[in-house]
């Protein structure tokens, strides 16, 4: 037990988005075995009626995990040491956040308000940056897909 706590350990000290990859050395396409493998029990299992989708969350990490059929595809994460390129996003000015991941990624996002939230998407690198108060409140992302609209699964 104390090998898998060393991993969560590991994990909240770095906590640096690969778009399409995942999530330091937790990887799209794992398994939902493979992940509780690695970083332990979640704290809460949640299965979306709606999409047919299973989540998993892990409150120490402020992540969640989405699942397909079997495979991992979606992190949520709204951790306050979440980087991406090395540079820190989470509670970090949108103006200077959008600008900082537009060069990153070398695409401009598209908004969408919902009044009391906005969310800033990345379409072609499945991120989406979560907006409240004017300041990055969470960052979504999943695996991308290629030309015929089938999941590339990093290796």
């Amino acid at each position: 037990m104390q090998s898998l706590r060393r991993e969560v350990d590991i994990t909240i000290t770095l906590m640096n988005i690969y778009p399409g990859i995942g999530l330091n050395n937790i990887r799209f396409g794992i398994t939902e075995a493979e992940l509780i493998a690695f970083i332990g029990e979640p704290n809460k299992n949640c299965d979306d009626t709606e999409t047919e989708r299973r989540q998993l969350q892990y409150n120490q990490l402020r992540s969640t995990f989405w699942f397909d059929d079997t495979n991992l595809h979606w992190i949520e994460c709204s951790h306050p040491k979440l980087k991406l390129n090395g540079q820190q996003l989470y509670e970090k000015p949108i103006d200077d956040a959008i600008a900082f991941i537009t060069t990153a990624l070398g695409e401009s996002p598209e908004l969408e308000d919902y009044d009391s939230f906005e969310c800033h998407s990345f379409e072609e690198n499945w991120l989406t940056v979560r907006v409240e108060y004017g300041i990055v409140s969470e960052i979504e992302f999943g695996y991308l897909f290629n030309e015929n609209d089938e999941p590339i699964l990093p290796k």
